[in-house]
């Protein structure tokens, strides 16, 4: 059985800044493509008065690749 593992990555992104945002996750896609492990994303808004709240489910296939990710330059991004 594999056992996947999660980073969960949560950003509050102030009205006019949406555009930023959608640059840097299209990076971290990017970057995420050849990061050995990588087994996939699912991204989620929820809009608020003030802005709108994204949150980002990053998996890996083990807890080695998670924590190769998170100590490469692009995890500490």
């Amino acid at each position: 059985m594999n056992n996947i593992h999660t980073v969960i990555v949560a950003r509050k992104i102030k009205r006019g800044r949406e555009n930023d945002y959608e640059r840097w996750v299209g990076k971290l896609t990017s970057a995420l493509g050849k990061a050995p492990g990588y087994e996939g994303m699912t991204a989620i808004s929820s809009p608020d008065a003030e802005g709108s709240l994204r949150v980002i489910l990053i998996r890996f296939l083990s807890a080695e690749a998670l924590s190769g990710w998170e100590n490469s330059a692009y995890g500490t991004a």
